[in-house]
């Protein structure tokens, strides 16, 4: 990111893109603003939302499927491109998207078969495993070595 921002400035500053800063009030939504606003207003909406509601996604569908479930960022990347720059996708991208969607079914659908199979709390325990022997709970554990 750095490195980005440093050609980024150094190619404004040789003059190869335009660069003008103003102080002047910017006209917002029917209002005077400071010229801060709308940046502050773009930091909270980009980051400091798009984190945050990221963050809460990730806790109501769990790591696994979030983690399929954010792969769909390059899919909606290329359908923005297909619909607003009318680059139409080439078919493996088409395949690879397709793949993302499926993969992402599939942890789901594994996800729904392994919570149908999760223990019952209310079920006897009865047959559960004898603890171990008296003896070997006073064994001394083995030495480590550093």
């Amino acid at each position: 990111m750095w490195v980005a921002a440093v050609v980024l400035g150094a190619a404004c500053a040789l003059g190869f893109f335009p660069f003008v800063w103003s102080s002047a009030p910017v006209h917002l939504l029917g209002a005077t603003v400071p010229p801060l606003v709308p940046i502050a207003a773009l930091v909270v909406l980009t980051a400091v939302l798009s984190y945050t509601i990221g963050l809460l996604a990730t806790r109501l569908l769990g790591s696994k499927v979030s983690s399929f479930v954010s792969l769909s960022e390059v899919i909606f990347a290329i359908l923005f491109a297909w619909v607003a720059l009318g680059q139409l996708p080439a078919p493996t991208q088409l395949l690879g998207g397709l793949l993302i969607l499926l993969g992402a079914t599939a942890v789901k659908a594994d996800e729904g078969r392994v919570a149908d199979i999760a223990v019952d709390p209310a079920a006897d325990l009865s047959s559960a495993a004898e603890p171990p022997p008296a003896d070997a709970a006073a064994a001394p554990a083995p030495a480590c070595r550093a």
